[in-house]
């Protein structure tokens, strides 16, 4: 073969591909930015799905970190993405037609596509649930602040849990919880203490069934954001769980964990003025944990993966380190 018709093959096979490329290009959609959600996407959601499309040498990129990047659809991990969407089953057919939309997208940043049109709903997204981080619709029954309680140690929390758990609770398991004695090798003395512990505590926790009470912990608060003259609050969840309480046991009780349903409307503050967001700011510089107290609502609680509190956060009050409040919030 001459230099000539060398030259003439390399033109024809770079037409080609580009023929081809062109062709493709008309075919598969562009990676989409951030899609604005519809007046209907009013609830926020979290769904696992499956990790697809997951690069072969970055083990965290995937098809939901190339194209979920904001507004409707963000990705959280390469199995778990953000959406807003009106229900939790119209959530799950909003992240698969996203799905069949943009995975021959990713067929180009990857040779790993798995052809994925193919691939069923339930294989792609497997359940989708509200974020309980930043609800939009929660169930609150009017109370005022005044009407709150603080439970103080643990065993106030445990009697608060005793009172609204719904799953079975044998007596020994009840006992072992408020005992700080060990109990008798004797196995009919044994059954008597059970009894004894046991019996007091569901005595205790009617009193304790008081679905208002407040949590008290830290609270990291973000700098005051110029361009929305606001201060976020975006770990309110997290922050309120990790409650403080009164040791009086020396550890050999843990207390419930807390599950909470934080409305999205408190996790941003708009200072009153200009003047409020400097006081605030200056002392948020100053410290990076502020006080915080959460007043929350019991709805119920469990036992199926340890002492379990559900409950849904009214209102929120921040104080500096030195116990002067800077703001409060309630949801109305």
């Amino acid at each position: 073969m001459n230099h000539i018709q060398k030259m003439f093959k390399r033109l024809f096979i770079a037409s080609a591909l580009s023929i081809s490329a062109q062709a493709l290009a008309q075919t598969i959609p562009p990676l989409p930015g951030p899609i604005t959600p519809s007046a209907k996407d009013s609830e926020t959601f979290l769904c696992d799905v499956s990790s697809i499309n997951e690069d072969p040498i970055n083990r965290s990129s995937n098809l939901w970190t190339t194209a979920a990047r904001g507004g409707k659809f963000q990705a959280i991990s390469p199995s778990k993405i953000r959406v807003m969407s009106e229900s939790d089953a119209t959530a799950v057919s909003d992240v698969y037609e996203f799905y069949k939309k943009y995975a021959a997208a990713a067929y180009i940043k990857s040779p790993m596509y798995d052809r994925g049109t193919r691939s069923t709903q339930k294989f792609v997204v497997s359940k989708c649930t509200v974020d309980s981080s930043r609800a939009t619709r929660v169930n609150l029954e009017a109370a005022q602040l005044k009407s709150y309680k603080k439970p103080s140690t643990e065993k106030d929390h445990l009697l608060i849990f005793l009172a609204f758990n719904k799953t079975p609770l044998n007596d020994e398991r009840i006992a072992e919880m408020f005992s700080d004695d060990l109990f008798s090798s004797d196995a009919f003395e044994r059954r008597d203490q059970i009894k004894k512990y046991a019996a007091s505590a569901k005595s205790e926790s009617k009193k304790a069934s008081h679905r208002f009470i407040i949590l008290e912990s830290d609270l990291q608060l973000e700098p005051y954001n110029f361009d929305k003259n606001t201060f976020s609050l975006p770990n309110l969840k997290m922050d309120a769980e990790r409650y403080s309480y009164q040791a009086v046991t020396q550890g050999k009780t843990t207390p419930p964990n807390y599950d909470l349903v934080v409305p999205a409307v408190l996790l941003s503050y708009t200072p009153k003025s200009i003047e409020s967001a400097k006081k605030i700011e200056r002392v948020r510089s100053k410290s990076q944990r502020l006080k915080l107290k959460t007043y929350v609502q019991v709805t119920e609680a469990s036992n199926t993966r340890g002492p379990m509190i559900r409950a849904t956060v009214a209102a929120i009050e921040v104080f500096s380190e030195n116990n002067e409040l800077l703001f409060n919030k309630t949801v109305k």
